[in-house]
């Protein structure tokens, strides 16, 4: 990798903060407290200078294909492309790296991402990278015309063409291949990414074939944990994945996107929290829960279904409510779990992100020694 590249920057760091740009309208919180137009291009731009501003590490943007609503509130209705804001970010930017969310198996070819990829990564002086979703539903591939796979089929498709990929950055010859998914013969890349032996490649695979895939091709891994405040899950699921990254010789980074509600005082963060819940869209709330649910939507006692409701308002992110020391103190907490790093996640996209980076970031760093 050449000396000076964003990613060797950020990946220098003890504790990796970014954020998580909501290229959806709404972002993460179902509620009519949120901000409809956060996936204007105005707005995300707004985001990215403060992010540079402060010297955030990393702009993760997140995509998909979203199917027509017919619902009041429009909540994810609309969405900004992640490739085209990294491409817009990384020339805009001089510090965050800039990393795309890219559904590798809807009729793309490897050549293409590859070739645009490594265009990105020069823009932004080797801070681009590829979040890798290897996920297909029924309806995608009807849209995009794409055999259906079994769940375990689509990460031996995207190994295939990650390879392909990899190859293309880093070899200075055509190259054939010749695999059950996909075939290329002499392929050839004649601009290199900045980053060597190729970009940065993020996946957040949870069942077993996602996780193998991530540890053996993938370089930063995002996770979730199992409820809200569960630091324990946390530990458990870093763990994992980074102990099986080594029996494929390798070392990764695990993140992970926390909502995070600080002020100044605990009563002034419990206004935010109950003013997001008072204000819930109950339609789309319902519909989302009952999607993500499942059968276990109606089993639940009362208490514990107001409780994952509550709690989905927020989409079923980690909690960070607090006061700056408080939420520094959880974020120490997270980096003893084996977190390496996290992309916010805010109501108040500026203005949240302002107080963090004046009132939270200077005390973040200190702590984790990652000062200037």
């Amino acid at each position: 990798m050449r000396a000076g590249t964003r990613r060797e920057r950020v990946e220098n760091r003890n504790f990796m903060v970014g954020l998580f740009l909501p290229t959806m309208s709404g972002g993460w919180t179902v509620s009519h407290a949120t901000n409809l137009a956060t996936y204007r291009y105005e707005y995300l731009r707004e985001l990215a200078l403060l992010a540079d501003h402060y010297m955030l590490d990393y702009l993760f943007a997140g995509g998909g294909y979203m199917p027509k609503m017919t619902r009041a509130f429009k909540f994810r209705d609309r969405m900004t492309d992640a490739v085209a804001l990294a491409a817009a970010f990384g020339a805009l930017t001089t510090y965050p790296m800039v990393i795309s969310t890219v559904h590798i198996l809807y009729r793309h070819a490897p050549l293409f991402l590859a070739k645009l990829g490594a265009g990105i990564d020069g823009i932004s002086n080797g801070g681009w990278g590829m979040n890798v979703v290897c996920g297909l539903t029924p309806r995608s591939a009807e849209i995009f015309d794409f055999p259906d796979l079994d769940h375990d089929e689509r990460y031996a498709a995207a190994t295939e063409f990650v390879t392909i990929m990899q190859q293309l950055w880093s070899r200075d010859e055509p190259i054939d291949y010749q695999g059950q998914h996909y075939r290329t013969k002499g392929a050839f890349l004649d601009t290199k990414p900045s980053q060597q032996p190729w970009p940065l490649l993020v996946n957040a695979g949870f069942s077993e074939a996602g996780r193998d895939f991530a540890a053996r091709l993938c370089d930063w891994i995002f996770i979730l944990s199992d409820r809200p405040t569960d630091y324990d899950s946390i530990a458990r699921r870093a763990a994992d994945i980074k102990a099986r990254a080594v029996r494929f010789g390798r070392t990764v980074k695990v993140c992970m996107h926390p909502y995070v509600i600080c002020r100044e005082t605990e009563r002034e963060v419990n206004e935010v929290r109950d003013f997001i819940i008072r204000n819930a869209d109950q339609e789309t709330l319902e519909q989302e829960y009952q999607t993500y649910m499942g059968p276990q939507a109606i089993t639940q006692s009362h208490r514990q279904t107001q409780r994952v409701r509550e709690d989905f308002i927020f989409l079923g992110t980690f909690q960070i409510f607090g006061t700056p020391e408080q939420v520094v103190e959880k974020f120490i907490r997270l980096k003893r779990a084996g977190c390496d790093g996290v992309h916010l996640v805010f109501l108040d996209w500026v203005n949240d992100l302002k107080f963090f980076g004046e009132r939270v970031l200077p005390l973040l760093r200190q702590e984790m020694g990652d000062t200037e």
